[in-house]
């Protein structure tokens, strides 16, 4: 897998803006810098993802998460916004996607590679408003409330039509 790394802003807004990657196949590179990109989207990628950026979008993508912790900047000028649209996720390791002001996942499967690991899954931590419907997810799945330096947040999370399983041994 390539690697991915568009970034060499000091502050979001200055590296890249308005990327759209299709029918590739790459490893995004836990850098920083890349976190700085704005309006990134993935369509029909196969991704192997350590970090996410501010604004991502992906779509039609398979994704491998391993040991994510995608928190973003402090700094930003925009909404920050992480959004997955009919993927295929697949957890090796816990991943927590943290202070995004929008957050969905909507109509993917999301799923880890053992049964035997009670702790493996997706920890949704103080983000804004998120939004999970119409996704297949065989995994454990953890939301948090609360408030954060990083600013205020309205946390509304929107659940709806999902088949959860979630395992605990």
């Amino acid at each position: 897998y390539p690697y991915f790394n568009a970034g060499s802003g000091k502050e979001f807004g200055q590296a890249s803006a308005d990327v759209k990657i299709s029918n590739s196949q790459l490893t995004l590179i836990s850098s920083m810098e890349t976190n700085y990109i704005q309006n990134l989207i993935y369509d029909n990628c196969h991704l192997r993802m350590q970090r996410l950026t501010n604004q991502v979008k992906c779509i039609n993508c398979v994704i491998e998460l391993s040991e994510m912790t995608a928190k973003i900047p402090k700094k930003r000028g925009q909404k920050t916004y992480a959004m997955f649209e009919n993927c295929l996720i697949t957890l090796s390791a816990n991943n927590t996607i943290a202070l995004y002001d929008y957050l969905s996942f909507n109509q993917c499967q999301i799923k880890n590679t053992t049964k035997t690991d009670s702790e493996l899954g997706i920890w949704i931590a103080q983000c804004g408003q998120t939004h999970v419907n119409h996704n297949y997810i065989d995994c454990c799945l953890w939301f948090s409330n609360d408030d954060t330096k990083y600013g205020n947040r309205q946390t509304n999370h929107f659940i709806t039509n999902n088949l959860i399983y979630c395992y605990r041994y």
